[in-house]
């Protein structure tokens, strides 16, 4: 039974690492030695008097296998993206204060860090990629030793948030296509074009109330269509 899904394990593994970004360092082999372990799990599982086809039940098997295993691959632990992410607000605030880029011990102070915990963040930083290409300048007490100790950090996410982003999108785009035309450009217009409900009734020459009622209309269309996707084992290969 195994050898006979172990093409079921390949295809979900070349869709998902489709949707990885170029600098995640994960191949699909890797992604392929997680799916059959959610492969083997899902045939412990299967119950025979399911009316789900073992190939349909497999599938969510594999797939949030490996899913997990790109959780386990993020190279940043969340809390480390949380002090990048401060200091990135820190050093922008002070160059707005000061007019000039902030040094090293002036994001310490204001972060609330000694300059040894400093030294170890920024190592850590670097160490994880978290940071943008800008390297962390040495830190010190003078500007001498720090002309320009302002970093910027790179909004760089996960493999894990990368393949979710993508598949969000692709499926929401997938969705509007599915609409009505005219559902269809209210939804662009509203949530995309920031219009109000009244813009667009005159933009379109409708009413305001009729507006809201197609608007409502769409999410309805959009949010049946959306479930029954995620659910569907088209959606995972």
């Amino acid at each position: 039974m195994i050898l006979s899904l172990l093409p079921v394990v390949h295809r979900v593994a070349r869709s998902v690492r489709r949707h990885l970004p170029s600098y995640a360092a994960v191949q699909t082999d890797d992604l392929v030695s997680a799916g059959v372990l959610g492969l083997i799990d899902a045939l412990k599982k299967y119950d025979a008097r399911r009316r789900t086809p073992v190939e349909h039940y497999a599938v969510f098997r594999i797939r949030g296998a490996m899913l997990d295993s790109l959780r386990e691959w993020d190279c940043a632990p969340r809390p480390l993206r949380r002090i990048s992410k401060a200091i990135e607000r820190a050093a922008w605030k002070l160059e707005a204060e000061l007019g000039r880029a902030a040094e090293g011990p002036e994001l310490a102070r204001a972060l609330g860090m000694t300059l040894d915990r400093w030294h170890q963040t920024a190592r850590e930083l670097r160490d994880t990629g978290v940071h943008s290409r800008t390297p962390f300048a040495p830190v010190g007490t003078g500007k001498s030793e720090t002309p320009r100790a302002r970093f910027e950090v790179a909004d760089r996410e996960s493999p894990f948030e990368a393949c979710a982003r993508h598949e969000r999108s692709t499926l929401v785009a997938q969705a509007l296509g599915g609409l009505p035309e005219r559902e269809r450009q209210i939804i662009t217009l509203y949530y995309r074009n920031d219009l109000t409900q009244k813009q667009i009734g005159v933009r379109l020459c409708l009413s305001e109330a009729r507006v809201c009622q197609l608007r409502y209309a769409a999410l309805h269309r959009l949010r049946k269509t959306l479930v029954r996707e995620v659910h569907s084992p088209r959606y995972l290969l």
